[in-house]
């Protein structure tokens, strides 16, 4: 309809034919929040949590993950990163499976998103795992549902 009405548009961070797109640089946001858990929180074991598998952005920002951890001389493999579809779900069974022991626990996890990050929050917690003592949990993107959150 604002193509037809001839109604300048410019489109964020969502690509497609019709108007111009202005996209973040979507390496950096997880980059940086890497780097600050690595030199500000001493962090060593870190694992990402990113969005969708083969999207662009979602890459993008796991290899911001990856950039930080090479740039810091830390090891670091493809377990560390898991694709949890900017969803709940995924990262609820990451919180599981730590505090079951089937992974390691780490000293991080960045998330790709705060949806994703409150639900590791509260499933962690739940289970006996303090955030941000025992595991500092980063989001992205700002969304309202980080606002309304206990651990901000």
């Amino acid at each position: 309809m604002l193509k037809k009405r001839d109604i300048p548009t410019v489109i964020v961070n969502y690509e497609q034919t019709y108007f111009p797109v202005v996209s973040a640089d979507e390496t950096m946001l997880l980059r940086m929040t890497t780097e600050h858990l690595i030199k500000e929180h001493n962090c060593r074991r870190l694992y990402c949590i990113g969005g969708y598998k083969g999207h662009i952005p979602s890459e993008e920002r796991i290899n911001g993950f990856r950039e930080a951890m090479d740039s810091a001389g830390l090891e670091y493999d493809e377990s560390c990163i898991i694709y949890g579809d900017y969803w709940r779900d995924i990262p609820w069974q990451t919180a599981i499976d730590i505090a079951e022991g089937k992974m390691k626990k780490p000293d991080a996890i960045v998330c790709g998103n705060d949806i994703m990050a409150v639900s590791l929050c509260r499933t962690l917690i739940e289970n006996g795992i303090k955030v941000p003592e025992d595991i500092k949990v980063t989001g992205c993107d700002g969304s309202i549902v980080s606002l309304t959150e206990r651990i901000s």
